[in-house]
């Protein structure tokens, strides 16, 4: 199995975790994965860095990478609207938001849909696409040790009030945690070494 995966987003949100995740975990089930993504974009340095085969996002590159691989797998709405167009090889998209679907025509043109909660699947059957063609996959995380040091950080929700901050700020207060945003964070990256992460100091 090849899978072309396609995402074109311009920073490294939990999207695009998600994808370097999953080229990360099908790699070591043995399934051969190219990814397009924005040439400038952190997911295609992160995916280039892990070793894995990575090129810049276009149409073209895509109507001659398809020829080689025997899904296309889009994981935002930008390449969804081109794999909707490019209907060589069956199309699966994953959805992770919650607006109402908008073009009927495009949201016909998938294969599977991977939905990342019973909420987003509802909002895709509203929007006109089978039950039968959805797929709940919550998103997954891996298990890390921790970081040494005495802060907690908690991960920027990219100002979407849907992302639950006000949840995370009660949740401190209830754990009598005090709350010192301070920059630079640490965060966990991927290592120089394939399939591993590291502390960010």
């Amino acid at each position: 199995m090849r899978i072309l995966h396609l995402d074109a987003g311009r920073e490294m949100r939990g999207g695009q975790w998600q994808v370097l995740r999953l080229i990360e975990g099908l790699a070591a089930a043995g399934v051969e994965s190219t990814l397009l993504a924005r040439e400038n974009a952190p997911l295609f340095a992160a995916v280039r860095k892990g070793g894995w085969r990575v090129e810049p996002l276009g149409l073209t590159r895509t109507l001659m990478l398809i020829r080689r691989h025997d899904l296309i797998h889009a994981h935002d709405a930008r390449t969804h609207t081109l794999g909707a167009f490019v209907r060589k090889i069956p199309l699966v998209v994953s959805r992770r938001v919650t607006f109402p679907v908008g073009s009927r025509w495009k949201y016909g043109r998938a294969r599977r849909y991977l939905a990342v909660s019973d909420f987003v699947k509802s909002v895709l059957i509203a929007g006109g696409v089978p039950p039968e063609k959805i797929a709940v996959v919550y998103d997954g995380v891996p298990v890390l040790e921790s970081c040494p040091g005495k802060s907690v950080i908690a991960v920027a929700n990219a100002g979407d009030p849907r992302k639950g901050a006000p949840l995370a700020v009660e949740a401190a207060r209830l754990a009598g945690v005090t709350r010192r945003p301070r920059r630079p964070a640490r965060c966990w990256r991927p290592s120089r070494t394939p399939g591993s992460w590291e502390c960010q100091r």
